[in-house]
């Protein structure tokens, strides 16, 4: 076979590339590996003890980066990244949710590249986390997920896809004959304590997914072989993931009485909080603590665990390398190989990944390309980014100019090269607050900041949080930051220029999707009356002159506007064929008029040739103001001024007075091409049920008022011992949002608040899922009329408008106003698994001000994807009417709660009387919620030791509430009892009122969620 072909392994690493024909003919192959989870503890990278024979042999073929980064040390972000050569704020996909489509839905993907341009793209294994499907888009065969492939003769596909253990196989055949889905699987296996962290049995390697999918890919050489295509191949290997799951063999290459644990295993010094984690992925493991520290024993057997999942990896990777010398393929293959981000193993106190420390972002990456350097070490910066424009060229494509990596192609001529003097990675940590990491050769400089990441202003006007500095020549472990020593001040803000400059010309680049929509910049509220959205005067006649201009002939005049094309563009050819009456009968007028401002001159530069004519500025009710036109038979340009007497609309005016004809190549008019463009009022009917309400119970419309309510008449009318909390409470939207679709450029919402509880209001505005703004009224502020006045951020397309409710207040809307000749358009959100959220003052959002958006269920149904309804009240109390409506509700995949203490003994209760409380509300929302799975959350952390009617603690309400749980999970292993006290602590209370006891603030409610998602997720 006479191709070239490039094999790629997905695996977390890169391979070296290999030299290649650049004919036309003659295409290089491509063979692609990534690994899971790979760190650069190997042999290649000076590791002593590491036993990866096959990675080395590859290193040896080719050039391997010693200092080579992902751009997210978490999966889907990663990889994502990486086969599109774009970064997480550009893909937006920065969690392990978000389908990559669903964002950028013209995104191109390597595979999918060279599938257009006549390669045939195969992959198996893990590989793009963060597409749906693998994004089917990607590859010419059909992929084919591990339960697909085929497995070793006598041996079941493993348990959950991970353990070959029999009665963990056996327990997850039971599951699936329970039809319980993946998350379900998983903790099915861990009640039962057959989800541990390791495992270690006498079975072939093809009797785990990764020995499958190296099978698979080598077949697929043998058919490749036999064609004469090009192709791409990838292949994704899972180890070493957790769980640490490998044939015994391997975890016989090492000691582990000769495993050392890491040295340092405290934060570094001056570092904040929130550049760590808790390792919740590891603690879903049944052998694994829910809180504090590993044992020195358990340590080591993760890191034996961790090593022999990389011998078993490395071992894949060796039998697919041999298959393509064996075909007689590795001459004409560039094979590159990479890891999707490394580990944590202790360092820090820190396990897995999910951080921009080095022992996570650090990954190993080589790559073997025929014609190109062999066994060299290149020391340039590199990352993921950059692997996607490096095969392009080497291919003998253009680079598309989209592509934000660089190429390596000189490096792999020649190792000693330097494409790049840095690495950036980033992590976000709760709501909005995002670290972005910038490594260089000596030093990682970290930024963390506040907002929306994917908005221009977190970096052009960034709110910094915290800021790390390490120097790795003094100080390899990273064991203190050093952003507040006066000896790094300079190089700090070096560092802190050069990364803040990169992420600013990177949001530029970000407001160009594929479809080459342009996003539009928010523009200043207008301060006038009403609501005005922003048009241009086209005077460089771009568009159809009928859009800015209105032209008019009267009288008897003959004339012809027409926008004739030119080398520069458009221009405007007035030809005038006979006269009217009247010098104004042969005109052209702006349909927008101009605000001006009584005091300023009004400039006006019009370039053309043709003859005199009139520019008059015509105020509305005023008296206009004429300028003479001059414009001689050759092209000249002529500045008219316009002294401005009194402010108000202007409307502008050229005035044709002689035969002949006119040619105008530009109407300069600066900054006044802006202008205003009224809204018609009342333009929508607010029973319109285009008008979509999630999150509220009951919805009342008419054409002139849409109210919501969470808990129906029923319920508010129960008696006060049923209801257990105030009719004002009560009555507050913690959980709703507004969702309608419109191509208009500006929309104008208007509330007012209604019957019940008003503590102020936050809004939150989202465009077709990205954050758009926020918009907070104080107490004052919104006893009144609250106006949200908001810009389409894609101009002229159609947009999802997505409004998040305040928590702490009830509203109705009184108006919503859209452009003139806009509606809005038929369109259904989508259908998603149902949340309810039960609970107390904490549930309902109190300490994160009126802002709905950053309680913790908000946070949690986000990270899950889930519509959710908020049935919190006030107080801690136990409310038998809210069991009730749960009825009237749709029925649920998820239900918390979390009733809490403190009203608890203010009212005197016992622990018998919350259990006995507890089990009739409980048996109560079983019974109306027959398939959720609820999740039983007791008290969280509180600084309140005894109650002030009794001496009870909150401990004992913690155990009150475990004994129930346990009483109804012997019938209901879909009731779960979760410790509210083990994943919250003091971090979590508010800071802006030390004196709460109780209440989260706006950190601490992000970090709940957090651990709650950890819970429900699993390791996803």
């Amino acid at each position: 076979m006479k191709n070239i072909k490039i094999l790629l392994f997905t695996a977390a690493l890169l391979m070296p590339l290999q030299s290649f024909c650049k004919s036309s003919k003659d295409k290089p192959n491509i063979l692609f590996i990534v690994i899971d989870d790979l760190k650069t503890d190997l042999a290649c990278y000076g590791q002593t003890g590491l036993v990866t024979p096959g990675i080395d042999q590859l290193a040896a073929q080719g050039v391997i980066f010693d200092n080579a980064y992902c751009q997210q040390a978490v999966c889907a972000p990663s990889r994502i990244s990486c086969f599109t050569g774009m970064r997480p704020d550009r893909t937006q996909v920065v969690d392990l949710k978000t389908n990559m489509r669903d964002k950028q839905p013209d995104i191109v993907t390597i595979p999918q590249f060279f599938k257009q341009n006549g390669y045939e793209t195969v992959g198996f294994g893990k590989l793009m986390h963060g597409a749906k499907g693998n994004d089917p888009l990607s590859w010419t065969i059909p992929y084919k997920e591990k339960d697909q492939l085929k497995y070793a003769k006598g041996y079941a596909y493993p348990a959950n896809g991970k353990y070959q253990n029999p009665e963990a196989i056996k327990a997850y055949q039971e599951a699936k004959s329970k039809k319980l889905n993946w998350f379900e699987t998983n903790a099915y296996l861990k009640e039962r304590n057959l989800s541990p962290s390791v495992e270690s049995r006498v079975v072939p390697d093809d009797a785990y997914p990764d020995g499958a999918v190296a099978e698979a890919s080598m077949m697929q050489l043998e058919q490749f072989a036999k064609g004469d295509k090009p192709f791409f191949l990838a292949v994704g290997l899972n180890k070493p993931h957790l769980p640490f799951a490998a044939p015994k063999k391997y975890w016989d290459l090492y000691k582990r009485e000769n495993i050392e644990v890491h040295p340092f295993q405290e934060k570094a010094k001056h570092s904040p909080d929130y550049a760590y984690h808790t390792w919740g992925e590891l603690r879903n493991y049944s052998d694994i603590p829910d809180k504090g520290d590993l044992s020195i024993d358990k340590q080591k057997e993760l890191i034996h665990g961790y090593r022999a999942a990389t011998s078993f990896a490395d071992a894949q990777v060796a039998k697919v390398m041999d298959k393509l010398k064996e075909l007689q393929l590795d001459e004409n293959t560039i094979v590159v190989l990479w890891g999707d981000h490394g580990w944590h193993l202790g360092d820090h106190g820190l396990w897995c990944k999910h951080s921009n420390f080095e022992q996570a972002t650090k990954v190993p990456f080589i790559i073997s390309a025929p014609g190109m350097a062999m066994g060299e070490r290149a020391a340039t910066m590199t990352e993921m980014v950059d692997i996607f424009p490096t095969l392009i060229e080497y291919a003998g494509f253009n680079v598309p100019k989209q592509l934000e990596g660089h190429s390596l192609l000189p490096v792999l001529e020649k190792p000693n090269k330097k494409v790049k003097d840095y690495a950036i990675s980033q992590f976000p940590r709760g709501n909005n607050n995002m670290g972005y990491s910038m490594r260089t050769e000596r030093y990682r400089l970290t930024l963390w900041l506040k907002g929306e990441f994917q908005k221009g202003s977190i970096v052009h006007k960034p709110s910094i949080l915290g800021v790390e500095l390490y120097d790795y020549k003094k100080d390899p472990l990273e064991k203190i930051s050093l952003a507040g020593d006066p000896a790094y001040r300079e190089i700090t803000a070096e560092l802190r220029n050069k990364l803040l400059t990169l992420l600013q010309e990177q949001a530029k680049q970000n407001k160009v999707n594929y479809s080459g929509k342009a996003q539009g910049e928010k523009t200043k509220k207008d301060s006038g009356k009403g609501l005005a959205s922003m048009a241009i005067i086209d005077g460089h006649f771009s568009q159809e002159l009928s859009k800015s201009w209105k032209t008019k002939g009267a009288n008897g005049a003959v004339v012809d506007f027409k926008r004739v094309a030119s080398d520069d563009g458009h221009t405007l050819k007035v030809a005038v064929s006979n006269l009217g009456k009247n010098p104004w009968d042969i005109q052209m007028m702006s349909k927008m008029p101009m605000q001006l401002k009584a005091g300023e001159t009004f400039r006006l530069h019009i370039k053309g040739k043709g003859g005199e004519g009139r520019v008059v500025l015509h105020p509305e009710g005023g008296k206009q103001i004429v300028r003479h036109l001059n414009l001689s038979q050759e092209q000249s340009v002529q500045e008219l001024n316009f002294p401005i007497q009194a402010t108000g609309a202007y409307t502008l005016k050229l005035l044709f007075i002689e035969k002949g004809e006119y040619i105008i190549q530009e109407i300069d008019l600066g900054d006044k091409a802006k202008v205003a463009v009224p809204f018609v009022e009342g333009s929508v009917r607010l029973d319109n049920k285009n008008i979509h309400v999630l999150g509220a119970n009951y919805v009342t419309r008419s054409s002139n008022e849409l109210s919501f309510s969470r808990f129906s008449d029923k319920t508010y009318h129960s008696p006060n011992e049923v209801r257990m909390f105030s009719l004002a409470n009560g009555r507050t939207n913690s959980g709703i949002k507004l969702l309608f679709k419109t191509a208009s450029n500006k929309v104008s919402l208007k509330f007012v608040p209604a019957e019940g509880t008003n503590r102020g209001a936050e809004f939150l505005v989202l465009q077709d899922g990205q954050f758009d703004n926020t918009y907070k009224f104080n107490n004052s502020m919104s006893k009144g009329e609250m106006v949200l006045d908001l810009t389409n951020k894609f101009t002229g397309q159609s947009t999802v408008f997505e409004i998040v409710l305040p928590s702490l207040i009830n509203l109705k809307l009184h108006q919503l106003i859209v452009d003139e000749g806009a509606d809005l358009e038929v369109f259904t959100p989508d259908k998603k698994p149902v949340y309810l959220a039960i609970g107390n003052s904490i549930t309902h959002g109190v300490g994160q001000g009126s802002a709905s958006y950053l309680s913790y269920p908000y946070l949690l149904a986000e990270k899950l994807d889930y519509n959710y309804f908020n049935l919190a009240v006030g107080g801690a109390k136990i409310s038998q009417a809210v069991a009730e409506q749960t009825s009237e509700m749709p029925q649920a995949d998820l239900i918390t709660i979390l009733i809490g203490y403190n009203d608890l003994v203010g009212f005197g209760k016992t622990p018998e009387d919350y259990k006995k409380d507890y089990r009739k509300f409980l048996k109560t929302i079983r019974k109306h919620q027959p398939n959720a799975t609820i999740y039983c959350i007791s008290v969280t952390y509180t600084n309140t030791k005894k109650g002030k009617k009794t001496n009870y603690t909150p401990d004992d309400f913690r155990k009150s509430l475990n004994e129930l749980v346990a009483e109804f999970s012997r019938d209901d292993n879909k009731i779960i009892f979760v410790e509210g006290d083990k994943i919250s602590s003091k971090e979590n209370l508010r800071e802006d009122n030390p004196k709460d006891p109780v209440h989260f603030g706006i950190k601490g409610a992000a970090l709940f969620a957090d651990e709650l998602y950890s819970i429900i997720a699993k390791d996803n």
